[in-house]
C-alpha cells in the first residue's frame, strides 16, 4: 500500500537514497464517450428514470461485493424512499456464481460480466461504489476513472490508497469496511439528494484534474527523473 511504501521511503532516505511515489493516472483527453451508446445501454438494461449504482472490478473476496449486494437489498426494502434503484456489477471472477446466488435473481441487480469500454457505464451511473475490505486493494484506479466523470464515489476507510484518492473524504464518501449499514446509509444519502451528488461529483472531478491527470502525474515524474539525471 501507499503507507507501506512511505515507510520504505523513510528507511531508504536514512541511507542517503530517495524513493518517489507516483500515483496511477487517467488520460483526461480520452474521457469522451458516445452519447448514443449510453442511451442504447440505458434502454437495453431498462435504466430509464432509475438511480444507477455501479461497481467495477474482479469478483473476488477482497472487493467486498457481498456487502454491497446486502446493502442494496436493504435499500430495496424501503420502496417509497428509494423507488427505482439499480445495481450494475461489471467484472468477472471466482465468486460470480456465489454473488449471483446472493442476489437471488433480483432483476435490479445486473451482472454484466467483462466490459471492454467502461466509459459509457461511468457516464450513465449516478453513484460509484468500491467496497473493498482488505489492503489487497492498493489504490483503486476505478475510483479515479469514475471520479473523472464527476461521479460521487463511496469507498471504504481501510489502510490503502483509496482514502488518498478520494481526498480522505473530501472528494468522496468513506465508510467502515464490511459494514452493510454504513454502505446503505451512504448510498441512501446520495440517492435522496441530487445536489449532494453533484457537489461531491464536482469535487471528485477537480481532484482528478489536480492529482491524477496524465499531464500532472507525468510532469512531476519527468521533473524527478531530470533531478536524478542532473546529479549524475
Amino acid at each position: 500500500s501507499s503507507k507501506n511504501l512511505r515507510n520504505f521511503k523513510f528507511e531508504d532516505e536514512s541511507k542517503g537514497g530517495k524513493l518517489v511515489l507516483s500515483p496511477n493516472f487517467v488520460c483526461v483527453k480520452n474521457l469522451n464517450y458516445d452519447k448514443q451508446e449510453v442511451e442504447k445501454i440505458r434502454k437495453n438494461l431498462n435504466l430509464k428514470n432509475k438511480n444507477v449504482l455501479l461497481f467495477v472490478g474482479r469478483l473476488v473476496k477482497y472487493k467486498g461485493v457481498e456487502y454491497l449486494i446486502n446493502a442494496f437489498k436493504e435499500i430495496e426494502k424501503e420502496k417509497n424512499k428509494n423507488n427505482g434503484v439499480v445495481l450494475l456489477i461489471i467484472g468477472d471472477g471466482p465468486l460470480k456464481r456465489d454473488l449471483e446466488n446472493l442476489a437471488c435473481n433480483d432483476e435490479n441487480i445486473k451482472f454484466l460480466g467483462k466490459v471492454e469500454n467502461l466509459s459509457p457505464y461511468y457516464a450513465l451511473c449516478d453513484i460509484f461504489v468500491l467496497p473493498s475490505i482488505t489492503r489487497q486493494e492498493a489504490f483503486g484506479i476505478v475510483l479515479v476513472e469514475a471520479m473523472s466523470f464527476a461521479k460521487p464515489c463511496i469507498t471504504t476507510n481501510i489502510e490503502s490508497g483509496m482514502k488518498y484518492v478520494v481526498g480522505y473524504g473530501k472528494a468522496g464518501i468513506l465508510v467502515k469496511e464490511k459494514s452493510v449499514e454504513d454502505l446503505k446509509n451512504a448510498i441512501e444519502s446520495l440517492i435522496v439528494d441530487e445536489n449532494l451528488r453533484k457537489e461531491i461529483g464536482k469535487k471528485a472531478r477537480k481532484r482528478v484534474l489536480e492529482k491524477f491527470s496524465d499531464k500532472i502525474v507525468l510532469e512531476k515524474f519527468e521533473k524527478e527523473i531530470l533531478k536524478c539525471v542532473n546529479k549524475i
